[in-house]
């Protein structure tokens, strides 16, 4: 093989390990947000459409935060709060 299919070879490498890293991230947050959901409706019953847009949005530490109010709250308001 020539240098730049080396190169390219490489390059194709470690544009498919930073995708599968993506995707490990996404299914990740996927998780949290179907788990978040799961306990919000057990605690406090049907979530509306906005709340389930709210969660939809979340970044990842938005969830964590989330699911570390879940015990502490007495509303689905005071749990997804800024």
């Amino acid at each position: 093989m020539r240098w730049s299919e080396l190169q390219r070879e490489e390059a194709r490498r470690e544009g498919r390990e930073e995708g599968r890293e993506e995707g490990r991230e996404e299914g990740r947050e996927e998780g949290q947000r179907a788990m978040l959901r799961r306990l919000l409706t057990l605690k406090f019953g049907s979530l509306s459409p906005e709340h389930e847009a709210w969660i939809a949005a979340a970044s990842g530490a938005d969830l964590d935060r989330f699911a570390e109010r879940i015990l502490g709250a007495d509303s689905i308001a005071a749990v997804l709060a800024s």
